[in-house]
């Protein structure tokens, strides 16, 4: 062997490139050579590969919205239900009811949340998961509560609205019908003092008027009289 080149081994080429080992200036000798390995430099696809996991992130985002519209669009064409209430729409209820609740009676469904934070949707799909008759009973009454904001009685409604506060606040109640049934009767002694004077005052008229046609008619008739002694004088 007229020569050697030595090469360092890989363990994973990438590919393989001709080396000569042996060479020589008489055209007669054919060089001798090898192929050995050669590390190719690796290129960094790492950006492309992450630009296009976020492109297709975003087209299922795309989807699943697409998804939800559609069938926002599809239940209100819904004209028939089927099959019992779920547990499911128990709970979605109850979920949707909440948002009617006040600050202080978030705390009492969420004491973990801090008081200088509101919750979020995740802090309220723990209580629908564990609904309990004392939660569900609140949540019902905060919702009925804030929804009797815009009702007015005269109609069934009032009517129930007024027992849902009797129920649960006798006591106060009975003091605010009290104080407003004793204003209303104040009121209604002075019309009533004042619908008197009317009356009195409007039938005087009349009775004057009637004193007077009474006088002018017995002064008529007198007067009737002396002329007809008159003329039977003159007779």
């Amino acid at each position: 062997m007229v020569g050697y080149f030595e090469v360092e081994q890989q363990e994973e080429p990438d590919q393989e490139e001709e080396v000569i080992i042996s060479d020589t200036k008489d055209p007669q000798e054919t060089p001798i050579s090898t192929f050995v390995p050669v590390r190719v430099p690796a290129v960094d696809h790492s950006a492309q590969i992450k630009k296009l996991q976020k492109q297709d992130e975003r087209n299922r985002e795309i989807m699943n919205e697409h998804i939800v519209e559609d069938a926002k669009s599809l239940i209100k064409t819904v004209n028939h239900y089927s099959g019992d209430l779920s547990d499911l729409e128990i709970k979605m209820m109850y979920f949707f009811m909440m948002s009617a609740m006040s600050r202080d009676k978030e705390r009492l469904l969420m004491p973990d949340v801090p008081d200088d934070d509101f919750p979020n949707f995740n802090d309220k799909v723990k209580v629908i998961e564990n609904l309990t008759n004392e939660k569900m009973a609140l949540i019902v009454r905060e919702y009925v509560r804030v929804r009797f904001n815009d009702i007015h009685l005269g109609n069934v409604m009032g009517d129930y609205f007024m027992a849902f506060v009797r129920q649960h606040c006798p006591e106060q109640l009975a003091g605010i019908t009290q104080k407003h049934s004793d204003i209303y009767e104040k009121r209604k002694n002075r019309i009533e003092e004042q619908l008197a004077e009317l009356t009195t005052t409007a039938s005087e008229p009349f009775l004057a008027e009637d004193m007077t046609e009474q006088t002018t008619s017995e002064e008529a008739t007198k007067n009737l009289a002396v002329d007809d002694s008159q003329m039977l004088q003159v007779a």
